[in-house]
């Protein structure tokens, strides 16, 4: 099955870490649903096998990324750190 620009949304919010149901809600149009049809059709959604597999792939992007950001912040630490000590600024 595709992924529409609707379903893509829900599974780019879920990998953001919201709920399903938030997810749902900010993919398609709820006004007219209660909350427990919400809940249902979102839980639904996400089990759908090309849904669930997009939701994995974006996770893993984002884990990548942070991941990557983190590396880089350690190593910037490093360097201001081996400068300060190079400078006498830290014993």
């Amino acid at each position: 099955m595709t992924i529409t620009s609707k379903r893509e949304k829900f599974c780019q919010q879920l990998a953001l870490g919201k709920t399903k149901t938030e997810a749902y809600s900010e993919a398609f149009d709820t006004t007219n649903m209660n909350r427990r049809t919400v809940a249902k059709r979102a839980s639904e959604l996400s089990q759908v096998e090309a849904v669930a597999e997009r939701i994995d792939e974006l996770q893993t992007e984002i884990e990548q990324e942070l991941k990557y950001t983190a590396k880089q912040s350690f190593d910037e630490f490093e360097r201001i750190r081996r400068d300060a000590v190079n400078c006498g600024a830290l014993l």
